[in-house]
């Protein structure tokens, strides 16, 4: 078996059952490690990376799941972000102790408007609109707006509590 194969053409290979290659035209970089579970991780000539084969992990290197991103210095965070003209920068968290609603806590978080959207506390309470949610659900809204709607398929507003508290029916 071969450790290293260096191919330019693409079209000829030493070995395959490389640890190292690196092709000429359809893949630019790949590892593999030739096994039962055969894992392939690879960069193609357009830029693509792919991993088959095996778990991926990001601050660890024994992945339990499909992608595993872990700290244990402050929070987990996967940031999701469109940049077209209307996109926007979301944020998920798995909170540490350093992070506003203490360690443990889950959060979606707005990185565009600056905003807490959704959060879960360690005893299961949801927060929309605040990181200290009280109650099993707790729905804060802004200045100006309504904080909560109950509406049918069609959209037609069914119970709305206002801001002053009124229940409209």
């Amino acid at each position: 078996n071969s450790g290293f194969i260096l191919n330019t053409t693409g079209n000829s290979q030493v070995s395959s059952a490389g640890i190292l290659q690196l092709y000429g035209t359809n893949t630019k970089l790949r590892f593999t490690y030739p096994s039962v579970n055969d894992i392939d991780f690879a960069i193609n000539s357009s830029g693509n990376l792919g991993i088959t084969g095996g778990n991926v992990g990001i601050g660890t290197t024994s992945p339990s799941q499909t992608l595993v991103v872990s700290n244990s210095s402050n929070s987990a965070a996967l940031q999701l972000e469109n940049t077209g003209a209307s996109g926007r920068q979301w944020e998920l968290y798995s909170n540490g102790s350093g992070n506003l609603g203490g360690a443990g806590a889950f959060q979606i978080y707005d990185r565009t408007a600056a905003a807490n959207r959704l959060f879960i506390s360690t005893t299961g309470n949801v927060g929309i609109g605040t990181i200290t949610p009280t109650t099993t659900l707790f729905v804060q809204g802004t200045a100006g707006t309504n904080p909560f709607a109950i509406a049918s398929s069609t959209g037609t507003q069914l119970v709305t509590v206002t801001q002053a508290g009124n229940v409209g029916i």
